[in-house]
């Protein structure tokens, strides 16, 4: 929830379920590099724990973080796979999704 409100400016989310899954991965080195020289600190990746959520307000509620998020679309799930451009990302929102019962 802290996630969605930093990103997307908002707290009308409701948790519908937590997924099983815990979606883990290993940046590539360069990008350990560049974190350090702009952080100072070291980060060799993400352990991301992955939640379905709805969102229950108006569209007009919704400000993007610009560093995180270039822009937001709603789509139907039938063209999410478009939208998804990270290795690997389509094949865990199918598992996620088909856990939750929604594809």
């Amino acid at each position: 929830m802290r996630e969605l409100k930093e990103e997307l400016g908002s707290e009308s989310f409701q948790i519908i379920k937590e997924c099983p899954f815990i979606d883990r991965f290993e940046w590539p080195k360069e990008d350990q590099e560049r974190g350090f020289a702009k952080h100072g600190k070291r980060w060799r990746g993400q352990e991301k724990h992955q939640f379905i959520t709805r969102f229950v307000g108006n569209k007009d509620e919704i400000v993007i973080q610009d560093e995180e998020i270039r822009k937001i679309k709603w789509v139907p799930y039938s063209e999410l796979k478009e939208y998804l451009i990270f290795e690997g990302q389509w094949d865990n929102a199918k598992r996620v999704l088909k856990d939750a019962r929604i594809a």
